[in-house]
């Protein structure tokens, strides 16, 4: 009998653990259900939701509390804590992976850079984000371009792939993959690449890059 009941206290412990926290209506000027959706609860009107350290605000949100799911739409805004804030025309976000997917007009910002995209996948609970529709980072250095992008918000690197473009008003690097760390405007050229200056055009297959000095290092 002890053992049975020792049991079922470490399930309910790890059970309580592991249970994805729910989706909280802090604010609408309208809330109601509608037989079409009958698993959704539907706020409209300054809409207001908090889940595990983020907020989401919008024009109209379908709540499914059951799915862990938040489909919001209208001027839809993601803060998550003081540093990061996004804005986008849609979001769709898993309350249980933590992941928002947002498209339509997306931008993004954290304390030293800008992400505009077109569509965006927020990992909150690994703080990475990804789009594969072509985006561009804004730095107090440079602009970055490249159709597919991964940023790591914790370590603010970003790993660029498919026509990427880094430039300032000294340089312009061209290539086909790249990692680029937005802090220290450091970029590790990891394939094919050129970089263009007023001075010389220069071609590396894997080197190192620093667009604040405009000093470059090459393996390759």
């Amino acid at each position: 009998m002890k053992k049975i009941l020792f049991v079922i206290i470490i399930f309910v412990s790890f059970s309580g653990i592991s249970q994805t926290k729910k989706i909280k209506i802090l604010k609408a000027d309208n809330t109601f259900t509608d037989p079409k959706f009958p698993d959704a609860t539907i706020s409209m009107g300054n809409v207001f939701i908090e889940h595990e350290g983020a907020t989401l605000r919008c024009d109209k949100a379908y709540i499914y509390q059951e799915k862990k799911l938040v489909k919001a739409m209208g001027n839809v805004v993601i803060n998550q804590g003081d540093t990061i804030v996004q804005t986008s025309k849609y979001t769709d976000y898993d309350a249980q992976s933590k992941i928002a997917t947002s498209w339509g007009n997306v931008v993004l910002k954290d304390e030293v850079m800008t992400l505009q995209t077109d569509t965006l996948k927020f990992d909150r609970e690994n703080q990475q984000l990804f789009y594969q529709s072509g985006g561009t980072i804004t730095d107090a250095t440079n602009v970055l371009k490249s159709k597919i992008g991964n940023y790591y918000l914790h370590t603010h690197k970003f790993q660029a792939f498919t026509n990427v473009e880094v430039t300032n008003k000294d340089s312009k690097v061209v290539s086909n993959h790249l990692d680029y760390y937005t802090d220290t405007g450091i970029a590790d050229l990891l394939g094919p690449s050129t970089i263009t200056s007023k001075q010389n055009a220069i071609y590396t297959e894997k080197g190192h890059h620093n667009s604040k000095t405009n000093i470059s290092h090459f393996l390759k």
